[in-house]
């Protein structure tokens, strides 16, 4: 009856105590007498005017009492099994998620020749090669070519059908020809653009007929540093710890003639560490393991960073400033962090 009333199936455990429970009640019942016909178990159990049938009754209700007692640590127990099932089962599923999200190497099956040869380019290379080769394949359909078969006097076409399509700048011609010298190598099949003298003719021309001076932007002067470091305006729309931060990030750009990515990377791993910063005599020297022109850190760049006592604008003392109010002080910690915000 306690088993039905809990929904539980007689399996298992719970039917070895439901059949424990059977057999001491069959023992406990009182003896059977050859001229009485109230001599059954369940006379037993229900008379209570008898005395057997009240120890026997009260021998159930002691092993009913203990089977329930029993009934709830098992229920405990499952409870728990199930719990620790499931907490596994959930550590086991973020496992597999964060360590999917973390890998970024292709599968071991997905390997082949053409991806390893895309991936030998930047991922801005690869970008800029895609639209320069959306010309190419629209040259080739004009003219009947296989886009990897092409002979030298096909590219030196495809420099006039540039020019036909309005290319604006020569650096933009020097790409597409690098794009198509690149499909062909990574093929296996001839470079046509290389050692071809009626190509080399092409370009020049090519050169010529887009010589207009192409529009750069001013370069960044003294005075210009001077008008940045010491803007009021700055001073007011930054908050004081990154406004030092933006000026000695500003000087050393300018100081170590350093492109943006080199001092401030677009990803945060990638970003100098104080322990790249080092006292040398005359200034500071900052080392830099990855570049532009330095992908797989083959290399260590180092900057010369002078110290100018008589400028208003000396680097070491903006680097000085910004790192004690910053509090940049280990070295794996971020050159130029901002104490309080997530990135400068």
């Amino acid at each position: 009856a306690e088993l039905a009333k809990r929904g539980l199936p007689k399996t298992g455990c719970k039917q070895q105590l439901y059949e424990r429970l059977c057999r001491h009640l069959q023992s406990e019942a009182p003896a059977a007498d050859s001229d009485s016909s109230g001599s059954t178990l369940d006379a037993g159990i229900i008379d209570d005017q008898s005395t057997g049938g009240q120890e026997a009754t009260e021998g159930a209700a002691g092993d009913l009492a203990a089977l329930r007692k029993e009934v709830e640590e098992l229920e405990i127990k499952a409870l728990t099994r199930r719990r620790a099932q499931l907490q596994r089962e959930l550590n086991g599923n973020q496992t597999a998620v964060s360590s999917q999200g973390r890998s970024r190497a292709p599968h071991r099956h997905t390997v082949s020749v053409p991806i390893l040869c895309r991936l030998s380019l930047a991922p801005s290379t690869r970008k800029s090669y895609a639209s320069h080769l959306r010309l190419w394949r629209e040259f080739c359909r004009q003219q009947r070519v296989f886009p990897t078969a092409a002979s030298k006097s096909d590219v030196c076409n495809f420099t006039a059908f540039l020019l036909e399509r309005g290319c604006a700048s020569y650096s933009s011609v020097q790409i597409s020809l690098s794009a198509v010298s690149f499909i062909h190598r990574a093929t296996a099949a001839p470079d046509p653009t290389k050692d071809n003298a009626r190509l080399a003719l092409v370009c020049r021309g090519a050169r010529r007929l887009l010589s207009r001076q192409p529009r750069r932007a001013e370069p960044l002067q003294p005075h210009h540093l001077r008008l940045l470091c010491n803007s009021p305006l700055l001073q007011q729309l930054l908050p004081r710890r990154l406004f030092v931060a933006f000026k000695a990030a500003l000087l050393d750009a300018w100081w170590g003639v350093l492109r943006l990515g080199e001092l401030l990377p677009s990803t945060t791993g990638a970003a100098l560490r104080r322990g790249a910063l080092s006292t040398c005599p005359g200034g500071l020297r900052l080392t830099i393991g990855k570049s532009k022109t330095n992908q797989f850190k083959e290399r260590q760049l180092l900057v010369f960073l002078p110290q100018c006592t008589d400028c208003p604008q000396c680097l070491v003392s903006a680097l000085a400033t910004h790192l004690r109010e910053n509090q940049v002080v280990e070295p794996h910690q971020p050159l130029f962090a901002v104490l309080g915000a997530r990135r400068v």
